[in-house]
């Protein structure tokens, strides 16, 4: 009942003949009146098992059956198997829906653009996909959904028609709910130095102290992010609500949710990386990270491992010339105290500052897997199953594959110091 699974029902033929025999219980023999086994009971342990062994073999339960003979009413059924949802086409559908609340200049929903006529409803997409209406909402409003995170209620709520989130109002909504988390006084304690989860937060009062600072950093007191926006990306910050019911347009009751760290911390790694063209150097980065991170102390340093679908790790002789050369140009113009930590950047030695982040989001990726594989490996020749695994996972799961019949299908595999690594095919 909770993924609302749907099911395909259909017509089986058969030449077989069928014996249907409905579901029984054998009968446990009862005690004595006195509640005490019988002399039976008492018996050897040896001779207790020869007799039973003999008595499994002998005694048979007579049961109750019907024969269906082929030819006749038994000679088709009815066949019940779960029909999956298609996520990788539902992600298509709510896609051709953009909404931008900085877009004013189309008479769309809320000023967003669109391609399917302002959204669909949560009855649309199950009738265009073939499955219930439970289905699709657990997929789009479960914290636990796979599309939880991308799928957005289009404005007005009473509407029930749902897209998906411009990419530069997601990160000004996120980065304001950052802001708020390290500045207001209220919320500079939400997160303790033994947990990665926040304490409990008043959705409600938290959203409207992000409006309001949006106001006033428009100046004119007009905030540009609304409270829909704020509240969704809010609730892809967090773990799960307080209220994890539904209503009937799909929209979640909860007054109250818990942030994650690790998601705060992802937010801030795409800040990071948009913020500068070239790749990071990985020392730099991980400081720069560390720093803005709502919370202090060690609890507040996010773990490399969290851009594993984000961003490559690349030695400097695996990046293009162009890039070096663009690394050279940056490192030439600035003339503080990081040019110190630039000059090893030519030494032979294999060091954390020879290490790049190459910002590779796996969102931004082609949904076809052709030139998903083409794209990936123009950015490196060779990969690992663990590096590979996060950028191919979705194709394998809208194929109903594994992340190994994927890389079968489109690589070849080799042999790199010993360890097995995968190449264009």
């Amino acid at each position: 009942k909770s993924t609302g699974m749907s099911y395909a029902l259909s017509k089986v033929e058969t030449s077989n003949a069928l014996v249907m025999v409905p579901p029984q219980m054998p009968t446990v023999p009862s005690l004595g009146s006195t509640g005490k086994t019988t002399e039976e009971d008492e018996e050897s342990p040896s001779k207790k098992q020869k007799t039973h062994s003999t008595s499994n073999k002998t005694q048979l339960m007579e049961m109750h059956g019907q024969l269906l003979e082929a030819g006749g009413s038994g000679a088709s059924f009815l066949d019940l198997r779960p029909h999956q949802l298609n996520v990788g086409l539902l992600r298509r559908m709510l896609q051709r829906t953009v909404y931008d609340p900085y877009d004013k200049s189309s008479s769309n929903v809320g000023g967003g653009r669109s391609g399917a006529e302002g959204g669909m409803t949560i009855a649309q997409l199950a009738a265009a996909l073939c499955v219930s209406q439970s289905q699709v909402r657990h997929v789009m409003t479960s914290p636990s959904g796979a599309l939880s995170t991308e799928a957005f209620q289009l404005p007005p709520r009473n509407s029930g028609k749902w897209g998906t989130l411009s990419e530069e109002a997601r990160e000004d909504a996120s980065m304001g709910i950052v802001s708020v988390l390290a500045e207001c006084e209220e919320y500079t304690n939400a997160f303790t130095a033994d947990s990665r989860v926040s304490k409990a937060i008043v959705i409600d009062d938290f959203v409207k102290e992000v409006v309001r600072r949006s106001a006033e950093a428009e100046g004119d007191g007009t905030a540009c992010l609304d409270a829909t926006v704020v509240e969704h990306c809010l609730r892809c910050c967090s773990t799960t609500s307080s209220g994890d019911d539904d209503d009937d347009d799909g929209s979640s009751v909860g007054t109250a949710l818990r942030l994650d760290l690790d998601r705060i911390a992802l937010i801030l790694a795409h800040h990071l990386f948009n913020s500068q063209t070239t790749p990071w150097e990985m020392s730099k980065f991980e400081a720069e990270w560390q720093r803005l991170m709502p919370c202090v102390g060690e609890q507040s340093k996010p773990s490399i491992a969290l851009l594993a679908g984000v961003a490559l790790q690349l030695s400097r002789d695996q990046l293009s010339p162009a890039v070096i050369r663009a690394l050279a140009d940056k490192t030439n113009g600035r003339k503080d105290e990081d040019d110190e930590g630039s000059k090893g950047d030519g030494g032979s030695g294999a060091g954390a500052s020879d290490i790049y982040l190459t910002y590779l989001p796996e969102h931004r990726l082609p949904t076809s897997p052709e030139k998903r594989f083409e794209l990936l490996f123009r950015e490196k020749v060779s990969w690992t199953a663990d590096e590979m695994e996060p950028y191919i996972q979705r194709l394998a799961d809208e194929a109903g594959s594994s992340v190994e019949v994927v890389l079968m299908k489109h690589t070849l595999s080799a042999e790199d110091d010993s360890v097995k690594v995968y190449v264009k095919k």
